[in-house]
Order: C-alpha cells, then structure tokens, then sequence
C-alpha cells in the first residue's frame, strides 16, 4: 500500500521546474545529469513519497527519449530513493527513516572531525572560518538564500578540511553525497536562519579555544537541529487520500 503525499507544487509545476533546469558545462551522460535532477527534486521534497514517476512525462519534460530517463530511475532505485512497482512504474520511497540514520552518523562523523581540527587547524584556517560566517551573515541580512546555502556548504567543509584526515574526508564527503545535503538550509526562514549562524559562531569559538570536546558538541547540536528542521518539513506535508492500495 502506498499512501500518496501532496506536494506542495502540483505536479505540472515541478514537472515544468526540472524542463528548465539547464545543463552545467561538466561531462556526464544524460542519464546522470537527469537521476541528480530528480534525486534533488526528492531530496528537498517536492517531489513527495508516493508520488509516480512516469517515463513519457519525464521525457517530455527534459526533452530526450525514455531510454536515459529509464536509466536514471534504475540509478536511483539503486540509490533507495524510487522502487518499481507492478503497474505503477517508479514510485517514490519515504527516506525519512534514512534522512534520521544518515544525519546521526553525520553528526558524530563531523563532531570528531571537529574535535581534531580543534587541535590541528592553523590561525589562516580559523580567520577563514569568521570571514565565512561574515559573508553567511550578510547573506541572510540581504535575504539572498541561495548564497546562503553555498557559503553554509564552504564553512562546514572548511571545518572538515582542518581536521587534517583524508579518511574523514572521505567519509564525510560520500554521506553528503548519497543522502540529503546542507541544503536543508534553503528550507530556513529568517530567524532559524539566524539561529543556525548563532551555532556556527560557538563552533568557531571553540576552535579558537581549542577546546575539541566543546567543538564536538557544538558540530554534533547544529546537526541535529538541522535534522529536525529537515524532518518536520517533511513530516507536515499535508496528505491526501490513501487512494492507490495496489
């Protein structure tokens, strides 16, 4: 059974979204470029779980045939984000469960992390971090959101490169990847905007400090709020009927 979810687009407006999205000037397949399209689509949801992914109107809306569309609905399948269904094509699954999992190992992987660049970061490395969070500031204070979620992206990868550990890197880059991003940032209005750059400044100061159980915690709270942010914005979806049961 699956229990559709209103989005809070119709499905036409996200449909005409994607068609406009342009691609970037990196060499990839058009399978590829379609799969991130739609997973970014699912990550930040507007496209809801429940919600069918139909082939023809994929096609039409990228404008290419349904063999690279088909290919990049079995991608995500892979990925956990879609399954195929009998009779019902792809259909969205709920990653609620894997939004939780992942966001947790996130926070306690970037809370060591930070917990080592207390430790190993250089003076250069920590006035970068307060030139960051200057421009994170003034962002907000302009209301330029997409700025925002970019320079929030930088800070956080900046704390993660003064650790000084490619594994952690490593580690830490694939769960970025795979799941949901820091762009739950551009899901903030004003104030937990706010909110969020008041975190930053206590992670920054307990790098300073150098103080790495107090960065630890600092990384590991901001996290966890923005997971909770994530999934109340998920979760107050408005539903509507259970209609499709097969």
């Amino acid at each position: 059974m699956f229990l559709e979810v209103a989005t809070s687009e119709s499905e036409s407006d996200w449909l005409k979204r994607i068609s406009n999205v342009e691609r970037d000037g990196r060499r990839r397949p058009l399978a590829t470029f379609i799969r991130e399209v739609i997973r970014e689509e699912i990550r930040s949801g507007l496209i809801g779980p429940g919600e069918r992914l139909i082939e023809e109107d994929l096609a039409d809306a990228f404008d290419v045939s349904r063999t690279p569309v088909r290919e990049a609905l079995r991608q995500l399948q892979v990925e956990g984000l879609v399954q195929s269904v009998h009779n019902r094509g792809f259909v969205v699954n709920d990653i609620l469960e894997d939004v939780d999992i992942v966001f947790n190992i996130r926070a306690r992987v970037e809370g060591y992390a930070a917990s080592l660049a207390a430790r190993r970061a250089g003076a250069d490395e920590l006035e970068k971090l307060r030139e960051l969070q200057r421009e994170l500031s003034e962002a907000v204070a302009a209301g330029d959101k997409n700025a925002a979620v970019e320079l929030n992206s930088r800070f956080h990868q900046s704390v993660m490169t003064a650790a000084k550990s490619a594994r952690l890197a490593d580690l830490i880059e694939k769960l970025r990847t795979d799941y949901v991003s820091y762009q739950v940032v551009s899901m903030y209005d004003g104030e937990q905007l706010k909110a969020s750059i008041a975190e930053h400044e206590e992670i920054i100061d307990a790098l300073w400090r150098r103080d790495g159980y107090a960065a630890d915690l600092a990384v590991q709270s901001h996290i966890n709020k923005g997971l909770n942010a994530y999934l109340r914005y998920l979760r107050d979806r408005p539903e509507t009927n259970e209609e499709d049961k097969t």
